[in-house]
């Protein structure tokens, strides 16, 4: 009699992990595995601008910087490009002075996490950029006078 209930016990118990098993295998869904989105920052190389023209300055950092005073006539270019390390993206301030401290021109002031762009001034004379930017993002800048 023992030997009986032994194994009915046994085929018991097998039907149940056999039961435990099939439910398992066919119910139930494995963990979603989900990927960070990726993001793509898009930009142009500012040393690499397709405008022919003279180079005055090329200047490149990150977080705030200063350029050398340069001199230019009417209608010079100042091409820019910023990237940021971070997801959230920062921003990026790019202005002209005079000698004096007189802000010269248009002021580009951009947020995100990358940009690019070309600002055009009419002033002749002495000039420096002043950039004001997140201590995440990296810019570059070149300033060309155009050929007439």
């Amino acid at each position: 009699m023992f030997g009986y209930k032994f194994g009915l016990w046994a085929l018991v118990g097998l039907l149940v992990i056999l039961n435990v098993l099939f439910w398992t295998a066919h119910h139930h869904k494995p963990a979603r595995q989900t990927k960070s989105p990726q993001t793509i920052k898009m930009t142009y190389d500012a040393d690499q601008v397709p405008v022919q023209g003279n180079l005055i300055i090329r200047l490149a950092g990150k977080g705030d910087g200063q350029s050398q005073k340069f001199g230019a006539k009417a209608e010079w270019h100042a091409y820019w490009n910023f990237i940021c390390d971070d997801e959230r993206g920062g921003n990026f301030k790019l202005s002209a002075y005079t000698p004096g401290g007189t802000l010269s021109g248009k002021t580009v002031n951009q947020s995100g996490i990358s940009g690019y762009g070309d600002a055009v001034y009419d002033d002749s004379g002495q000039f420096t950029l002043k950039v004001q930017a997140s201590a995440i993002c990296t810019w570059k800048i070149s300033v060309k006078k155009l050929p007439n």
